[in-house]
């Protein structure tokens, strides 16, 4: 579990760098929540909230024996993060 959970920090935190940087560089956020997160200026602390939630659940699961379920549903996120932070990495060498 702890390697999903590294690799899910990992691509959060990817993630923010590169919608910055599509920002930047004239891009839009197709994802509304982002895009509202952004809007207010609180994308960062929106990923941590998030991430600290995913943790706390983590915690919960492994206490109820519930592990295995978190852990597949952990590395589905995180294939869903590989493909936003590719998307991401595509705009930017456009």
């Amino acid at each position: 579990m702890l390697l999903a959970w590294i690799i899910l920090v990992f691509l959060s935190f990817i993630d923010i760098w590169t919608t910055y940087e599509a920002l930047e560089r004239g891009g839009t956020e197709a994802n509304p929540i982002s895009g509202w997160l952004i809007d207010n200026e609180i994308l960062v602390e929106g990923k941590i909230l998030i991430l600290s939630l995913i943790w706390l659940f983590c915690f919960l699961a492994n206490r109820s024996g519930k592990k295995n379920r978190l852990i597949r549903g952990i590395w589905i996120v995180n294939g869903v993060y590989i493909f936003v932070v590719s998307w991401n990495f595509m705009q930017l060498v456009r």
